[in-house]
């Protein structure tokens, strides 16, 4: 059980550094983002 938490803990945190760098790129091309939410 311990293990699961640990594992399911890491992707969490992975998940959310891995947008927060997305979202804070400078390069991520704003454009084609705003062409995906219309």
């Amino acid at each position: 059980m311990q293990l699961l938490m640990i594992f399911s803990l890491l992707g969490m945190t992975a998940l959310f550094v891995f947008t927060a760098f997305r979202l804070n790129e400078p390069e991520a091309q704003p454009v084609r983002v705003k062409k995906n939410q219309r």
